[in-house]
């Protein structure tokens, strides 16, 4: 009998005590049982006691905010999964979220699912679904992070989150893994995006100053 995929939940973390409660609760009420969770405070309050009482829970404290591509990777290097997932503070897993994802382990090294996005008005709709495509993740961010299962030595191959982009670390990250392995599209709504505190103004300025850096980065590669 196959022995189950491990698989490493990292979850990164500042000052929303609240909400990585939720988070957490969400992988605790996991069907698929083979994880850990790792929490990783990137220089925020002291979370360590909400952390330790959800099961398989490591807890991770920076020293110093970092950001989210920090907070991600500091998590990787204590990671034992051979199978790596995200889930950031303010969001959550449905129930069946690595049941759907690892029931594909096999077809790809990369495997992602769709996700909702809950509003600020109360109203939750399917947030995002794209089938892999070259043109399509060259041109936009394909998936939201909380929906990718990968291959931990993917990281290894193409290198780990850009610690010096201020967002879109995520796309940049999938792109690279693009470039070496296939990525199969699990159809089923698994998770929730968080985005009832969404802010306008400088938010999306710097927002689009990442995508453009990506962009441009990956400029000789783009389809249009």
């Amino acid at each position: 009998m196959t022995r189950p995929a491990f698989v490493s939940v990292i979850v990164p973390t500042y000052n929303r005590p609240e909400l990585l409660r939720r988070a957490l609760a969400s992988i605790s009420k996991q069907r698929y049982r083979h994880y850990e969770t790792i929490v990783v405070n990137d220089g925020g309050e002291d979370v360590r006691q909400i952390a330790e009482s959800f099961r398989h829970t490591r807890y991770v404290n920076m020293a110093a905010n970092q950001g989210l591509p920090a907070a991600r990777n500091a998590g990787l290097k204590v990671s034992k999964g051979e199978w790596i997932a995200y889930l950031d503070d303010d969001d959550w897993f449905y129930e069946w979220h690595l049941d759907a994802l690892t029931a594909e382990i096999g077809k790809a090294r990369f495997i992602y699912s769709d996700a909702d996005a809950l509003w600020a008005d109360g109203h939750t709709k399917r947030y995002m679904s794209v089938d892999p495509d070259p043109g399509n993740i060259l041109s936009h961010n394909i998936t939201p992070v909380c929906c990718v299962l990968h291959d931990r030595w993917l990281v290894n191959e193409v290198g780990a989150f850009d610690e010096m982009l201020p967002n879109h670390e995520d796309w940049d990250l999938w792109i690279r893994m693009n470039k070496v392995t296939e990525m199969y599209h699990v159809r089923a709504t698994t998770c929730c995006i968080d985005r009832t505190r969404e802010t306008m103004g400088s938010d999306m300025e710097a927002m689009l100053r990442g995508y453009l850096f990506v962009k441009r980065r990956y400029r000789k590669e783009f389809i249009v």
